[in-house]
């Protein structure tokens, strides 16, 4: 096992010949911002100066943020077990190559760890996203705070009335990006979002979210720019019909597949970091197709109602080549598989 990944920070990196930013959610990952479970993180709000909460946030937020007892109580949580596996994927992520920062400073919240979700990665760097709720509100000072030690630009922040969480933006190619609305991503950010792409002429496509699905990332994620894992059942027609439009090939999950699957890491093109539960079936369309998985244990983690791309936050990938996205586009549609 590596060192601690508690006291991991490359100090701030600077130069011409460090690549911030991303046009996709495949190319090869190279940095990332992650934030271990800790009982005192786990324990206390973003805003609260790691003093302990009285839980009186948690309250707030259920029935509205997530369902009524869908999430356990801070202090039954299994945090060893989840530091664990945490650990595991920071392990993982370094044998493949990726530099993993971790801040300065202890990250507050009981959802802190998930990093994914208090900015989003676009092609001239980061922008901050505007989290709501008690339980999550002031994640992004930590991200920024963290970011501008690391040395990551941060080119613009949702704020007004704009909410969003970055577990619901995915890459769908470098010229096409999706945005799931929910009950934490509203239109105001997906407007906000387009205009600070439009400069990259990328397409915003609006995915409409059940109300409790919060983020798009449980549902569907890019495998590469011309194929994606999805729950066909949880997405709206449309969005799928869109991205089939756009040279994307669809593998359904199946119903013995865990519905964690879909919440995987593409770490390069046709390579992944999924959590274990994959059924032979779709792991044998994966293989098909040239898709190589890192199956590893995230059930601990999962209690808390996140997954592995929830516990990392992009800061650098690999351009894909944009010849290739515009290829995608002009290919003929391909079935959906199943």
């Amino acid at each position: 096992m590596p060192e601690s990944a508690g006291n991991r920070l490359s100090g701030k990196v600077t130069g011409a010949d460090v690549p911030w930013g991303s046009d996709s959610d495949v190319g090869r990952l190279t940095k990332v911002l992650m934030s271990p479970p800790t009982r005192a993180g786990l324990m206390a709000d973003p805003l609260s100066g790691g003093v302990p909460s009285d839980l009186s946030s948690d309250q707030s937020d259920e029935g509205w943020y997530w369902l009524p007892g869908e999430c356990p109580p801070r202090n039954e949580l299994p945090v060893d077990e989840m530091r664990e596996q945490w650990d595991r994927l920071v392990s993982v992520l370094e044998d493949e190559g990726v530099e993993v920062f971790t801040g300065t400073e202890p990250a507050y919240g009981r959802f802190a760890c998930f990093t994914r979700d208090a900015a989003f990665l676009g092609p001239d760097g980061a922008i901050l996203g505007q989290l709501p709720g008690l339980t999550r509100k002031g994640e992004e000072q930590w991200a920024s705070r963290s970011m501008a030690d690391i040395g990551v630009p941060v080119v613009a922040a949702i704020d007004s009335d704009g909410q969003l969480e970055g577990g619901s933006a995915v890459w769908i190619n470098p010229t096409a990006l999706a945005i799931g609305l929910s009950n934490c991503v509203n239109e105001a950010a997906a407007a906000r979002i387009e205009q600070i792409l439009q400069p990259h002429g990328v397409e915003v496509i609006r995915v409409p979210l059940a109300f409790y699905d919060i983020h798009l990332d449980g549902f569907f994620g890019m495998l590469d720019t011309d194929l994606a894992l999805a729950d066909l059942n949880r997405l709206p027609f449309t969005f799928i019909s869109r991205i089939r439009e756009l040279g994307v090939e669809v593998i359904a999950v199946a119903e013995e597949d865990d519905p964690w699957v879909t919440n995987f890491l593409t770490v390069r093109p046709r390579r992944v970091i999924m959590p274990e539960g994959l059924s032979d079936a779709t792991r044998s369309l994966l293989e098909q197709r040239g898709v190589e998985v890192i199956s590893i244990p995230f059930d601990q983690v999962h209690l808390e109602g996140g997954g592995i791309r929830c516990s990392t936050s992009p800061l650098a990938r690999e351009r894909v080549r944009s010849e290739k996205a515009r290829s995608s586009m002009q290919n003929p549609t391909k079935e959906e598989v199943r």
